[in-house]
């Protein structure tokens, strides 16, 4: 669970980091995180079990 935290953090991380360079090229982000050493599904994170454990 520790290790898909650590994902779920460094891939919203790098998303960040290029909506802020990049913000007004959303396929451009899109294709950089495509490249990322681990890709996340669209609405996967961590996030999701904190979200449900918060329930």
């Amino acid at each position: 669970m520790v290790f898909l935290k650590y994902i779920s953090d460094v891939y919203q991380d790098e998303y960040d980091k290029l909506v802020e360079q990049y913000g007004d090229n959303p396929e451009l982000i899109h294709a950089m995180m495509a490249k990322q050493h681990f890709v996340l599904p669209t609405g996967a994170s961590f996030g999701i079990y904190t979200r449900n454990f918060m329930k």
